[in-house]
């Protein structure tokens, strides 16, 4: 199977919309600088989307959003290159979940790498193509992928009025220790601006919309009442954001050809369904 790069300036999203587009089936990896994205399509349905920066983070903010009582069961697997998509495989099979729970944890996740993919441009962009027949049967539909990047969009945009930078989503947020916000209105926010927490935790464990976290953030960072600091993945502290964007881009492209020559095809599951 031939691998197609090409440097694009071409929003990065507009290429995955472009195949979703086209109903293909294959693997749409994007690079920029240090961060890696990548897309497994069938007839232009996603099956996986990952992003490097705190893809455990990402993953285990989806379980337990959906199917806490199985965190223990569904743990990150850094030494598998696919490990997203073979546990909802495994997980569906063994009757753990239902096809509707885990197309909800691969919804949560296209969300958050949409958010970081739309405004990403001049990147690289490698197709593999494959002639695949088989469907995992929780895939995302092309509607509900133009929804994802709608919604990233508008949530971007958002971003861009209050002042916020799309980046930071990756970030802790630190309350001063010099202010009393002790009353109980506050009591649930201040506790998440641990430093341990980044906006897509504040949205999912405060129970409040996206845009009332954006707004939040946007007033207190003014204010000067809270400060960003770098946070890294789980189970791996010293790799923060601020330390993956220092490297350089001829070094993660290296890294993206071995994995292409270790992983030079989609390692599609036994025992999916015919679409």
């Amino acid at each position: 199977m031939k691998n197609y790069q090409v440097r694009s300036t071409q929003s990065a999203a507009s290429k995955l919309l472009h195949y979703v587009k086209q109903r293909a089936t294959g693997r749409l990896i994007i690079v920029r600088k240090s961060r890696q994205y990548h897309f497994d399509l069938f007839q232009g349905q996603i099956a996986t989307a990952v992003l490097s920066v705190h893809r455990n983070r990402r993953w285990q903010r989806a379980i337990a959003a959906q199917v806490p009582e199985l965190i223990s069961r569904l743990q990150p697997k850094s030494a598998q290159h696919n490990w997203e998509r073979s546990h909802l495989h495994h997980a569906v099979n063994e009757g753990w979940l239902t096809c509707k729970q885990a197309r909800e944890i691969l919804t949560d996740c296209t969300r958050e790498v949409l958010f970081s993919l739309v405004n990403l441009s001049n990147a690289s962009v490698y197709w593999q193509p494959s002639n695949s027949k088989l469907v995992p049967r929780w895939t995302l539909s092309s509607r509900t992928i133009q929804h994802l990047y709608e919604d990233g969009q508008e949530l971007s945009q958002q971003w861009r009025e209050l002042g916020l930078n799309p980046r930071w989503v990756h970030q802790a947020f630190t309350l001063d220790p010099s202010l009393d916000l002790s009353s109980a209105i506050f009591s649930n926010l201040t506790a998440a601006l641990d430093g341990k927490h980044t906006f897509w935790d504040l949205a999912s464990d405060l129970s409040v919309s996206r845009a009332t976290v954006s707004r939040i953030l946007s007033h207190f960072l003014e204010q000067g009442i809270i400060q960003r600091i770098p946070l890294g993945d789980l189970d791996n502290a010293d790799t923060s954001e601020a330390q993956a964007d220092s490297e350089a881009e001829s070094e993660a492209e290296a890294q993206l050809e071995l994995e292409l020559k270790l992983d030079n095809h989609i390692s599609y599951i036994p025992g999916m369904v015919p679409a």
